[in-house]
């Protein structure tokens, strides 16, 4: 019967590879049913799933503070600016 259940939610290293996908909407049909389910069941990857998207919101509102320049017209580049910027006033 477990691996029945597994079938149908698939595991947690099966879900944690598609948290990313899952979080942009990119997983569609079964794969993204299979998700959903195993995330209904499963507390710790919920909590994995919660952790992306902080992180994920956290590194878009970089971009927004930081009023990206022309010259950084990135995420990336806002991260590595704030990383060597001096800390301080």
């Amino acid at each position: 019967m477990d691996f029945v259940l597994r079938l149908w939610t698939g595991t947690c290293e099966h879900t944690r590879d598609r948290l990313s996908a899952h979080l942009e909407g990119a997983l569609r049909g079964r794969e993204a049913k299979r998700v959903l389910r195993h995330l209904a069941r499963c507390p710790h990857c919920r909590e994995a799933l919660r952790s992306l998207a902080r992180t994920v919101d956290g590194l878009g509102s970089l971009g927004r503070a930081d009023a990206l320049s022309p010259a950084q017209p990135s995420v990336a580049g806002a991260v590595v600016d704030r990383i060597h910027r001096p800390a301080g006033p």
